[in-house]
């Protein structure tokens, strides 16, 4: 996916999550779920999503550091169906958020994550505009359960994540409703 692409769907994947939880009722979104108490609160899955989030948009600041290769061999990233099938077979390994991504203590309002999630959407788009599209290739990155991921490739897990967050945020608040 080219950075316009890249831009314009991590744009959607975060509306996506904002607009859904605009329309909810804020109460709901910090009752448990069930008696499933190892589940998150969907507050709590917001919260996990910025925290999981800022960490990129901390190493997209450093547009200065993208690397220049010149006459290097550049990997090939993979595509957002090879990075859906790595996670999707991580999860079902059983990986866990790593515990300083862990949702933690809920005493911010919705309206506060909501603000929160908002700044790291804005700061995200704003700062990949600044990385040129070969660089978005060269720098590789640690990601916690899937490995060493491009840049690019750590956008697109960015969308998929966020999207598996929405998923798990509208099913809770679904089965409650039933």
């Amino acid at each position: 996916m080219q950075k316009p692409n890249l831009k314009q769907t991590l744009h959607d994947a975060f509306e996506e999550v904002r607009s859904f939880l605009l329309s909810q009722n804020e109460a709901d979104c910090y009752l448990p779920e069930g008696d499933k108490a190892e589940k998150w609160l969907v507050a709590q899955h917001l919260q996990h999503l910025i925290l999981s989030t800022v960490p990129i948009v901390s190493v997209l600041k450093q547009v200065e550091k993208a690397p220049v290769l010149a006459d290097q061999v550049v990997p090939v990233s993979r595509d957002y169906e090879q990075i859906y099938q790595l996670y999707h077979l991580k999860l079902a390994e059983g990986i866990k958020a790593p515990s300083p991504f862990e949702p933690q203590k809920m005493d911010e309002s919705l309206s506060g994550l909501l603000a929160n999630w908002n700044t790291v959407g804005e700061k995200l788009e704003r700062r990949l505009e600044n990385w040129p599209e070969a660089a978005l290739d060269q720098l590789s990155l640690p990601h916690p359960a899937l490995g060493p991921l491009t840049m690019r490739e750590m956008l697109l897990f960015t969308i998929l994540h966020t999207r598996h967050h929405l998923k798990a945020m509208q099913r809770i608040l679904k089965n409650r409703a039933e």
